[in-house]
């Protein structure tokens, strides 16, 4: 019966120590090209061709060698936010973005984050008139292996 007492006191502290792992969302603010007053939404046609498998050649040490792209959307009330995501093969990563148009150019304005641990970062990306944007921009985008480069 002595030993209950010491029992239930080492139980209550090992079950009630718990490590927190918080991973906050980084302020995506600052990029002056996309916080323009010029830069607008992106159409339907130019999201819906922007979706697919990318292959990536930078960054795939870190995030692996491919990634998913998607359209979602938020609609509160008359207002409409639509959302990049990307998925990525290596530590269970992905990124969310917001899309303008300026100049002719693409920007993707968000944050990643990994989810085997609490790294997360801004993600800002531009895809050129060059480098597919004129493509995707178009009536109607059809795109190939290697039309879109994006930074």
């Amino acid at each position: 019966m002595k030993k209950l007492p010491g029992i239930l006191l080492l139980s209550l502290l090992f079950f009630s120590c718990k490590k927190e792992y918080e991973a906050p969302v980084p302020n995506q603010a600052g990029w002056s090209e996309f916080e323009n007053a010029a830069a607008v939404s992106m159409s339907g046609t130019a999201r819906a061709a922007m979706e697919g498998v990318y292959a990536l050649t930078q960054g795939a040490g870190t995030f692996g060698d491919l990634a998913a792209l998607k359209w979602s959307f938020i609609h509160k009330g008359s207002d409409t936010t639509f959302h990049l995501s990307g998925f990525f093969g290596k530590d269970i990563a992905y990124f969310i973005c917001e899309g303008k148009r300026l100049n002719g150019d693409i920007l993707l304005n968000g944050y990643w984050r990994k989810m085997v641990s609490t790294e997360t970062g801004t993600i800002r990306l531009t895809i050129t008139a060059l480098n597919g944007a004129a493509i995707l921009l178009g009536p109607n985008p059809v795109l190939a292996t290697g039309n879109v480069l994006i930074d």
